[in-house]
Formats: C-alpha cells, structure tokens, sequence
C-alpha cells in the first residue's frame, strides 16, 4: 500500500472559535480524516497566524520546527510537480500580498 506524508496549510482557528465568512476550521476536519485513513502520516502544519498552526499541531501531535521551504521547492522540481502555491486568506492588502507572496516563491 502507498503511503501519504501530509501537511495542512492554512490550517485557521480552532473549531471553538470559528468566524464564519472567515474560517469554519476545514483543516480539522481533513486532520480527523487523515488520522482515520492508515495509509497517511499527517507530518506538518502551517498558518499565517502562527497560534492556529500551534493549536492545530497540539490537536494532532504534529512535532515543532521550521519549514525548510527551499528544501521543499527542490523536492517539488524533482517529482515534476507544476505548481506551488502561495496562500494567504483574507490579507489586509492584497496587492502587498500578492507581491511579497510571487517574490518569495521567485527566491526559490
């Protein structure tokens, strides 16, 4: 059986503290799923707000550390994969974001 290391970006509030319109804590209902599912290692967990990602990892029992993301985007290049993706929900200037999110990923 293949098996499935798994990270949760974006993973928001804690289901006790949702702000519909914003958040409705989707991250934890794909954590409980992937716990269900033996074929997956939920592995890492990242947020904006670095509270939700320290919540959603005590949730889990995701360990601590840092995101080597240059690591990342070199694994990326060699399976092949097309797109990486820069997410920032509901940023209060989305133009700033948009530009500081394109020259992160061009530093990669």
């Amino acid at each position: 059986m293949t098996r499935f290391t798994v990270a949760v970006i974006g993973t928001g509030p804690e289901p006790d503290n949702i702000v519909w319109g914003e958040s409705a804590a989707m991250a934890y209902r794909h954590g409980e799923a992937y716990e269900g599912l033996s074929q997956c290692d939920l592995v890492g967990c990242a947020d904006i707000v670095r509270e939700n990602a320290e919540a959603f990892a005590d949730e889990f029992e995701i360990g601590e550390g840092d995101v080597d993301m240059q690591a990342c985007a070199d694994a990326a290049r060699e399976a092949d994969v097309e797109w990486l993706i820069y997410e920032h929900d509901m940023p209060d200037d989305p133009a700033a974001s948009i530009e500081t999110g394109a020259a992160f990923l061009e530093s990669l």
